[in-house]
């Protein structure tokens, strides 16, 4: 069993992204969610994070993000 709650070493990605993956992490821990919940939400962090080069705070600025307000 790895010592990280992901097993995945935060520290193996680029910052800033290993800044916010483990601020993710720490989060779900917090938040009381079973190891396999916490996982699975890290697993779709690392999938977002690769898609976007680990770049994500660029590429998902809240600028360039556009809210669907409609009823």
């Amino acid at each position: 069993m790895s010592e990280f709650v992901s097993g995945v070493d935060p520290a193996s990605f680029p910052e800033p992204f290993a800044g916010l993956y483990r601020s993710h992490l720490q989060h779900l821990q917090l938040k009381g969610l079973r190891p396999k919940t916490v996982e699975a939400y890290a697993r779709a962090m690392r999938r977002i994070g690769e898609h976007f080069d680990y770049e994500v705070y660029i590429h998902l600025a809240s600028s360039k993000l556009v809210l669907d307000r409609s009823p």
